[in-house]
């Protein structure tokens, strides 16, 4: 894989310090799902993985989120771009409730150190982008979108177009509790956007 390289913030400025950009795990989860309802999707799955939990912790923590949903996906330059802040798949446009790029991209670096996409439209393949960090602070910028199969427990329900978005290293000590919590938020926020839905413990 060739690493490109286009600066993932427009400004210039150093990515870590958007990470305390004020969200908490329910509030950075709602902005993907913000995008997935955006994207017209009628099934939207979410799975959390969970550390295994030490003699001392009362809750498990959070190590790795999977968003999985049916919408119409993007194509080679949306999904370039909606992992640039500032740039978003939706710039100019004000209608909607989810602006993939802007929100969800603050949302995935509050919670996670690796954010990988796989993604595809009803006439094309999967794609895959990625932004990780730790690259990133090596000078390396974000990963141009190559053709690359999701795995097959993450397509399963997906027909012929969808999006799975992952948050790995995942580093804000974030536990089940927390989770159980969000859930919860997300219950209350979404009921009548989503006709499926469904959150599950890994």
């Amino acid at each position: 894989m060739v690493m490109k390289g286009k600066d993932p913030i427009n400004s210039g400025d150093a990515i870590d310090s958007f990470r305390t950009a004020g969200f908490n795990v329910g509030s950075a989860i709602c902005e993907i799902i913000d995008n997935s309802v955006e994207a017209d999707s009628t099934s939207i799955e979410i799975i959390v993985k969970y550390l295994p939990k030490k003699l001392n912790q009362k809750w498990p923590r959070i190590e790795k989120f999977v968003f999985i949903d049916n919408g119409h996906g993007m194509n080679n330059d949306i999904l370039h771009n909606c992992l640039v802040l500032g740039e978003g798949t939706k710039k100019l446009s004000s209608k909607g409730i989810g602006k993939f790029g802007v929100g969800a991209t603050l949302a995935g670096i509050s919670q996670a150190r690796f954010l990988g996409i796989y993604s595809k439209i009803k006439t094309g393949k999967w794609l895959y982008a990625q932004l990780d960090l730790d690259l990133l602070n090596e000078g390396t910028g974000i990963l141009d979108p190559v053709e690359k199969q999701p795995p097959d427990e993450y397509t399963k329900n997906l027909d012929d177009q969808g999006t799975i978005v992952i948050w790995e290293k995942v580093d804000g000590g974030e536990t089940q509790k927390d989770m159980e919590e969000a859930t919860n938020k997300i219950g209350r926020i979404y009921r009548k956007f989503i006709s499926k839905k469904k959150i599950e413990d890994g």
